[in-house]
């Protein structure tokens, strides 16, 4: 039996500038707990969202709007699997 250690990420941005970061670049969780893929895609579809509701605003302020939508639920989501990689370790030992 091998392991492979799990490095996770929890962003405290996913903007800066005019760079913005989506997806597994912007928040890296354990697979063993699913909804990465799924993190990734709520991400893209908030940046898009964002976008189609701009109304002429400059990026940058596009860019923060989706910044305050998907900040918490990225961070939320590498918390989950932080606290469900430490239990496995727990019990597995």
């Amino acid at each position: 039996m091998f392991a492979t250690p799990v490095v996770h990420y929890r962003p405290d941005r996913l903007v800066r500038g005019r760079v913005v970061i989506v997806g597994d670049a912007a928040h890296a969780a354990s697979p063993m707990v699913g909804g990465g893929f799924r993190q990734g895609l709520f991400d893209a579809a908030a940046l898009a969202a964002a976008f189609d509701r701009a109304g002429g605003l400059p990026a940058a302020d596009v860019f923060e709007r989706y910044q305050e939508q998907r900040l918490r639920p990225a961070q939320a989501h590498v918390e989950h699997s932080v606290a469900a990689s430490a239990s496995y370790m727990l019990r597995s030992r």
